[in-house]
């Protein structure tokens, strides 16, 4: 019997810019990843971008690059950067780790990650990410803007 084990690259579905809404009173730059595994904290019904819950849209990361690079590029306009999905938790771990130091290493911004789930959930997960740079985390059931969750480095 062979044993095929599929890797699932990290898609990128946009980026573009937000405006005190994802980060309180921050310009950022926003990235959108593609896929969800719906973890069961989530109430589907209530999801921030069902279109992206698939992993099959977008375009591998490693092509998106440059368009990320380019709006780096006027760092003086942003005041972080972003990565919400879909859910960035359920990505290839290695993609998302080499997406956040590719950031680090062109700009010196912070980066937050959205994620549907718990911290208990996906602690170790979520250490990793603080150690490589990630300044904070918005966690649970997407809410509206007053009732956000945050865990900060």
């Amino acid at each position: 019997m062979i044993l095929i084990i599929r890797i699932i690259i990290m898609n990128i579905v946009s980026a573009q810019l937000g405006f005190g809404t994802e980060v309180e009173n921050k310009i950022s730059l926003n990235i959108y990843v593609a896929g969800c595994l719906n973890n069961k904290q989530c109430n589907i019904k209530k999801c921030h971008n069902p279109k992206l819950r698939s992993f099959n849209i977008g375009i591998p990361y490693k092509e998106f690059l440059s368009n990320i690079d380019e709006i780096l590029k006027k760092e003086d306009l942003l005041d972080c950067v972003v990565i919400l999905g879909g859910e960035p938790l359920d990505q290839n771990f290695k993609d998302l780790k080499d997406l956040i130091l590719h950031i680090k290493f062109i700009s010196k911004l912070p980066i937050y990650i959205y994620t549907g789930y718990r911290f208990e959930d996906k602690r170790n997960t979520i250490k990793k990410l603080f150690n490589i740079g990630v300044m904070g985390f918005c966690i649970g059931e997407f809410q509206k803007k007053n009732k956000k969750n945050w865990v900060l480095l």
